[in-house]
């Protein structure tokens, strides 16, 4: 599994700069290298999430039959829409196999699924039947995890949006989210909102994401 930092082609270069220095990672071309384990951040435009499969034609098929639409297929990857609008990549299994640990006081832990209301419950559904992995309910009624195995480098969270429009962005889980919060923004990101047990910020690129205090699990 893989994230995608979606932005718009003409700040990807902004957001390279400030996700390798988050992460800690080296940047190749948009991919943000660990120093250990394999890569599972990339900077680029488009889908927000890439799940690496060994054969991307029987995995289309099987979300095709669950709802799911093809954006764009061909032989080794495909563009996928879900039954709730959550755009997302089919790749041919690369190898990558080792997780990279985390790198300072946050961590790229999970990708967020922002699902309007009216698709949540399937969209909830959908993952939990295609990727066969177990669902649980979050502290918070608007969360709900699809748990992947623990070997893999993301979790999957899904959230219930009142209103907007499908999309995805990414959970960095702190130490001590205060420091981590000031660190962001030294590095040119601003808080849009700040919650309990997490804060809502934005890069220098004009995307979103949120910090998550290590404590709680959503």
């Amino acid at each position: 599994m893989r994230a995608f930092v979606d932005r718009p082609a003409e700040r990807r270069a902004e957001a390279v700069r400030f996700w390798a220095a988050v992460t800690g990672a080296e940047p190749s071309g948009g991919l943000l290298v660990p120093a250990k384990g394999d890569a599972h951040v990339e900077v680029r435009s488009g889908a927000g999430l890439a799940l690496e499969v060994a054969d991307v034609d029987a995995a289309l098929t099987v979300a095709h039959a669950l709802g799911a639409d093809a954006v764009e297929a061909g032989e080794t990857e495909a563009v996928v829409r879900s039954p709730g609008g959550t755009v997302f990549r089919l790749e041919q299994w690369s190898g990558a196999a080792v997780r990279s640990p985390a790198a300072g006081d946050a961590d790229v832990d999970q990708v967020c699924l922002d699902v309007p209301a009216a698709a949540f419950d399937a969209e909830v559904a959908f993952w939990s039947r295609w990727t066969g992995w177990p669902v649980r309910k979050a502290a918070r009624p608007e969360f709900t995890a699809v748990q992947p195995p623990d070997a893999m480098p993301l979790r999957l969270l899904i959230q219930r949006l009142e209103d907007g429009t499908p999309g995805a962005h990414l959970d960095l889980r702190c130490s001590d989210l205060a420091a981590t919060r000031a660190k962001h923004e030294e590095l040119g990101a601003r808080t849009l909102r700040e919650l309990p047990w997490w804060t809502v910020m934005e890069d220098p690129a004009g995307g979103a994401y949120c910090l998550i205090a290590a404590r709680t699990a959503e």
